[in-house]
This record gives structure tokens, sequence and C-alpha cells, in this order.
């Protein structure tokens, strides 16, 4: 099964989080948001859901209950495995079957009250089914009996109207005919039977695996006993079970072979365990070392027994216990074979992770992306960050923003939402984030560029370059403002490249005119070969129609008298908003078919421009 979406109410710092919908083709999705704005809380609201329980300090005092609901998607063979499992304990009308063969999603709402522990509430789709075979057909089916005093309670909607009095008077009814019998008669109507739908559901629901800024790290030294015993207390306990699940591998076994079969299986564990490790791992002390990981058996005296020692060589010949090792490298290492072995235990988890990588330095962290992206091929991640390198700006789609105020509490929103009081504090992260992406890419190698203002200049240009099919082989430099272009422009021309500058309209006269005065010579005419200036339009976004700039990013309207760019940095700001309308066209969700005419014509005379003075 898949989480398609969840909602969280009077959870800690959350009233009410709205509906967080989660992306159905990529199984990852960040929590990005400022320090204590609630995303931890989200992912403790998450964790307790799939637990069952909560601890008394979420509750909100004078609050309703903790109340949360999750919808899921039915992925190949959950619907025939929740089938299976039911008619283990009831004879189930064949228009039910039918049913659930039918459904492509369900909710199960959790909510937690005095004792803490949770009550379920399936939504409507399964009442509304109930209710249509009560009406079609007289259905009556074997329930087995159990011991309810173990099982969760089970909160009937009310669309079940079912009168409890009459359904007890038929179950004696029913008893008392078959006195022989060890089952009882359930109504397809009556609460054990809706309970068994939603405790089966529950079972089959994905597991839930949190992670905080902690995992059993590895540790230098393990005894076989311990692992023999399945002493969990033992220091690195789970670190080391965590090895063997990947290398499918029981270390206790090393006690019953020779020396020659010990010395080949060690030498497998080395190779197999570093290659793995080192595909994600790509942090180097020189530029031929990688880590490798070295599992080493020891006879051990007798009072002890024998042992397993690890060590980790970088340079080498050297090699080093984990605890002679970097904080952040003996984290990663614990981090990578913690989920990796997860992984691998079970068919599909969600993934719940809190402020990732806090001990590694940013291209560590990038590392912990690849991790993710390689988890996320079967299970899907969630995780929270405040930290740029663990954004990554081509799939801006994955990002929800965590925002907390005192009239709303923490909410759930998309990156482009006008919610919010601070939009520079709160969305800070992604901007630094695409910052570093063109700081990152930033090249001067190609032959011909375009310099431009600024990163929102860049981001439409590229999209139009793409929207349009333009052809040509040149790049486009962003200059973090007007007063800094000179300065690419003379970069360019000091190392032999062609370049030409487009200038939008408000505040760049100035350099406009420095430009023309040192090195044109106050020429229009020559000036005007190498700029274009966009007279008319006072920002990149004045290039877009009313239309197509709210239909892109907002359901606002712009106010009359309001310019496009004071409408723009209302709904997320420029970068961002660009950054977003790129992912777009890139990912296909945007058509050139979507645009009004003027807005292709404004943009078309920017490229006529180009590839006339590249003289492409």
């Amino acid at each position: 099964m898949k989480l398609k979406s969840f909602r969280i109410t009077n959870y800690k710092s959350i009233i009410d989080s709205g509906e967080c919908r989660l992306l159905e083709n990529d199984n990852i999705t960040v929590l990005a948001g400022q320090n204590e704005s609630g995303k931890s809380s989200i992912l403790q609201a998450l964790r307790d859901y799939h637990k069952n329980g909560i601890s008394e300090e979420v509750r909100r005092l004078e609050e309703d209950f903790p109340s949360i609901k999750c919808t899921y998607l039915f992925e190949k063979g959950d619907k025939e495995a929740i089938i299976d499992s039911l008619r283990a304990k009831l004879n189930l009308p064949q228009s039910f079957e039918a049913y659930i063969i039918k459904m492509q999603e369900f909710t199960l709402t959790k909510t937690f009250k005095e004792n803490n522990s949770a009550t379920f509430d399936l939504e409507e789709g399964v009442f509304e089914t109930l209710d249509q075979i009560r009406e079609s057909e007289v259905v009556r089916l074997t329930n087995a009996k159990s011991d309810d005093a173990q099982l969760p309670d089970l909160k009937i909607s009310e669309k079940d109207t079912i009168d409890e009095e009459k359904d007890d008077e038929d179950d004696e009814e029913k008893l008392e005919d078959s006195e022989e019998s060890s089952k009882e008669e359930v109504d397809v109507t009556s609460k054990n039977f809706v309970w068994e739908i939603a405790f089966e559901i529950d079972y089959h629901l994905p597991t839930v695996i949190f992670f905080d800024d902690f995992c059993d790290l590895l540790p230098d030294k393990i005894l076989i006993s311990d692992l023999i015993n399945s002493k969990e207390a033992a220091n690195g306990y789970q670190a080391v079970k965590n090895i063997e699940t990947i290398l499918n591998e029981n270390f206790t076994r090393l006690d019953t072979l020779g020396d020659a079969l010990r010395h080949k299986a060690q030498s497998k564990y080395e190779k197999t365990i570093t290659a793995k490790f080192n595909e994600k791992w790509t942090q180097k002390i020189s530029e031929d070392d990688q880590a490798k990981i070295y599992i080493q058996y020891n006879q051990g005296k007798s009072t002890n027994g024998s042992y397993l020692n690890f060590f980790i060589e970088t340079r080498d010949g050297e090699l080093l216990a984990p605890k002679q090792r970097s904080q952040g490298f003996r984290w990663f290492l614990s981090f990578y074979l913690q989920l990796k072995a997860e992984s691998e235990r079970s068919k599909s988890l969600v993934i719940l992770f809190d402020e990732p990588g806090l001990f590694l330095h940013s291209r560590a962290q990038n590392d912990m992306i690849k991790v993710f992206e390689e988890l996320a091929e079967k299970n899907q991640i969630i995780y929270s960050t405040h930290s740029p390198y663990l954004i990554d700006t081509s799939k801006l789609h994955r990002i929800k923003l965590i925002i907390n105020n005192k009239k709303y509490g923490t909410t759930i929103e998309k990156i482009t939402t006008n919610k919010v009081t601070n939009p520079k504090d709160s969305l800070k992260p992604i901007v630094d984030a695409m910052g570093l992406e063109v700081a990152n890419n930033f090249s001067t190698t190609k032959k011909r560029n375009v310099i431009l203002e600024g990163i929102s200049d860049m981001y439409y240009l590229e999209a139009f370059k793409k929207l349009l099919s333009v052809k040509g082989d040149y790049s486009f430099i962003p200059a973090m403002g007007a007063p800094n272009v000179h300065l690419l422009m003379e970069l360019c021309i000091g190392w032999g490249l062609e370049w030409l500058i487009v200038f939008d309209e408000k505040g760049v006269n100035k350099e406009y005119n420095k430009i023309k005065k040192y090195f044109f010579n106050n020429s229009e005419e020559e000036t005007s070969k190498k700029i274009l200036k966009l007279n008319g339009f006072e920002g990149i976004e004045d290039l877009f129609d009313d239309a197509d700039l709210k239909n892109l990013i907002s359901t606002n309207t712009i106010q009359k008298g309001q310019s496009k760019s004071d409408f723009v940095m209302e709904n997320g700001g420029k970068e961002l908003v660009a950054r977003l309308f790129l992912e777009k066209v890139q990912t296909n969700t945007l058509k050139r078919g979507e645009l009004s005419d003027q807005t292709k014509r404004n943009f078309e005379s920017i490229f006529q421009f180009i590839q006339e003075k590249f003289a492409i």
C-alpha cells in the first residue's frame, strides 16, 4: 500500500495541518521550514498513527482529541491479501469481495482518546457498500470468535445506522439454533464486521520507521555470544544485525568454520559491504581513496569467547576503529546500514527523517540525497530540513512549506502560499538552495553567453528556450543584480568569449549608460548590438499577460494598480515562482499551447535578438 495523503488535528502545535497530498509518481516529500515551525510534530504524528498510541504531552489543552487521517492507495496484491485474511475469519459475500477488488483507495482515521490508544474510523466508501449490500440482499457471515479485550476500539461512522439491540437479539437467536457451533453469526453491517475490516486494513498498512538524529552506531567490537543470545542491549547490536541483513549472513556461523573458510567469508564481507557503501559515500581523503570496511573474527579468551572487530580504512594500510573516525562519518555509515537493512527486510516502508544530516558537511549531505533516491525506488521517504543542501532544486514539486502562526498553528502549505507572514525567513532554505545550484553549475566555458540581471530571468529564459524549441548553444548567466552585469561582461571579454546582455527596464539606466560610455564610446547604435533593453517591461514577469501569470502561480487576482513583480513577491517570490515555472516546462506539465500568444511573442522577441546577434 502507498500513502496518498494525511491530515493531522489537535496534536502538539498542530490545530489542523490541512490535507497534505503526496506525489503519486515521486516517493520523496520534503518538509521545509524554520526551526519551531512544527516539522518534527508532523513526523511524530505519523509515527504515532502507525504505533496506535500517543504520549500524554502531545495533547493540546482544552482541545478535542488528537486525530490523524490517512488515505492509502492499493498496490498490486494488496487487495487479494486483505481478502484472503478476511476469508480465514469470515464467509465473505461475493458482492463485498467484488467491491474490495474495485477499490482504488481508502481512508482510515485514528483518534486518540483518554487512554491514549487509537480508535478506528473507516471512511464512507466502506459504509456505503455495506448499505448497498444490506439493501440488495440479506447476508449473514460467520465470524470466528476472538478476544475482543485485546483489540482496539472501532468508532462507527454516522452512516452505520444499526439498531444495536436488535442485532444482539438476532445474534442470541442464531446461537441458540446452533449450540454445537463454536462460531457466531454476524450481520454484514454489524460493528464486529466493520471492525474486522478496519483491523485488517491497519494490519496491511506499510511499515512506518521514524529516524531522528539517532541510529545505532557501528561498534568497535561485539561478542559472538551477544549475537547468539540476541542481546539487544549490547553496544552496536542493531548496527551489526543491519550488516548481517545486507550481507544475508549470520555472523555466529563463523564460530563453526575452519580458518580457510572463515578467511574467505571475511574477504567476501569486506568487498560486498565496501562496494555498497562507496556507491553512496563519495568523500575521499585523496583522489583515489575510498572507505573500506573490515569485519575481523577473533577467537578470544575463554572468559570472553569469540568476538568481531570492525575497522575502517581510508588511507592505505591505516585501519581505524569506528570510534576513531569523525562523528559525521560514523553517523552516515550507521545511517546507511540501517536504512539499507530496513529496505531489505520489508516490501514497502514509509521512512520518516527529522532533520537528517546534522553532523554532516555540505557535500556529505548531497550523498544523503543519493541514499534517499535509492530507497525511494520502492519506499516512501518524508524528511524535514532547513538545510539548502538537502533540497533538490530540480524537484521543487517535492517541497511542502511548514509554517506556524498564532491563529492557525502549524500548517502544511504549497511553497507559493501567501499565508507566510515572513516569506524571507520561511523560504530561505529553498532560495538558498537555488543560489547554490546556480553557483555550483556556473561555467563560462561555453563560447557564447547571455548575461542576465538575476536568477529568475535565467529560469524563465531556460524554460522558454525549451517551450519555443529555440536552437543554439549558449549559456544564461545571472549577475545577481544589474550593478554586477558589467563584471561578468568584462570577464567574458577578458577570456575571449562572446556575450550579450538582456536588461529589463526598471532601475537599469545607470548601469546601461555606464557600459555605453566606457565600452562603446556613448554610441547607442553599437551598444544596442550587444544589449537588449526590454522597454515597456519593468521586470521579467511583465512579459506574461495577466491571465497567464495568475493561472501559473496563484488562485489570487492581481489587484488594480498592483505591479506584476509585487504580485509575484506576494505569491512565493521572484526566484521561487520562476523555478517552479521552469520545473513545469521541464516535466511537460506545462505546454506551449497553454500560454497566450502575447506572452509567447514577448519572449520570442528576446530569442530573436539572441539568435540574430550570435548569428545562429
